[in-house]
């Protein structure tokens, strides 16, 4: 997906500490605001110009899970950063809302249980979220993330009064239920700007796992053709 944007875009990939090829740091405290100065820490050293200024460096910003639920916080703290968004499959971090895995509430007391909630969390994470460095990670995660944050209604319902970000794409997989379930409730509050984009019995792991598969395919058209069109 890069390669191909990059004939015509700048394109900058990165991981949050703990995922993927980024590395974790210790004692770091998963939260929203941490996270976010992660992404502007980016954006001000990749993106902007040597004097701060933005004018002429609005950027498109393709987010998958729960970079879904960070992407719009950042949006809307820095709306005239932002021309289209991409929303790939995406994950309510607030957990007493829409979770796939049950109740919030239940959820963290089990993740809070010392023993307990490392062995859970380390077996979700090997077969659902492999692109935690570990399970503890993964359950300081969780925990940081959902607790206390504005919930995904609020934060919908804010930026589509303010008319931001200017396109949406949702794209995501039908048999990850909360998360389609959610996809379909950003869709209907942006409206005439947003599309959905569904594949048919998609799993939420469906966009790393099946990439060179026809269901990779289908995403990866339908995220360029977003991208590059006028």
């Amino acid at each position: 997906m890069a390669p191909r944007l990059a004939s015509k875009y700048k394109v900058i990939t990165f991981d949050w500490y703990g995922h993927g090829q980024s590395a974790a740091i210790p004692d770091y405290k998963y939260n929203k605001d941490n996270m976010l100065e992660q992404l502007q820490s980016i954006v001000t050293a990749l993106i902007d110009d040597d004097d701060g200024n933005i004018a002429n460096n609005k950027f498109h910003l393709y987010s998958v899970s729960m970079g879904s639920f960070l992407a719009l916080h950042y949006t809307r703290l820095y709306p005239e950063r932002i021309n289209k968004i991409i929303l790939h499959s995406p994950w309510n971090a607030e957990l007493n809302v829409v979770f796939p895995f049950g109740k919030g509430t239940l959820l963290r007391f089990v993740l809070k249980m010392p023993g307990l909630g490392s062995v859970g969390s380390s077996i979700v994470s090997k077969f659902w979220f492999r692109y935690c460095h570990d399970g503890e990670t993964f359950r300081r995660m969780l925990l940081g993330i959902g607790e206390g944050d504005t919930e995904w209604t609020e934060l919908i319902d804010d930026l589509a009064k303010a008319d931001v970000p200017s396109d949406v794409l949702l794209m995501c997989g039908t048999k990850e239920k909360a998360f389609y379930k959610l996809a379909k409730y950003i869709n209907d509050k942006f409206q005439k700007k947003s599309e959905l984009h569904a594949w048919p019995k998609g799993k939420h792991t469906t966009w790393c796992d099946d990439w060179d598969k026809p269901a990779g395919t289908f995403f990866r058209d339908h995220a360029y053709n977003f991208l590059t069109r006028d």
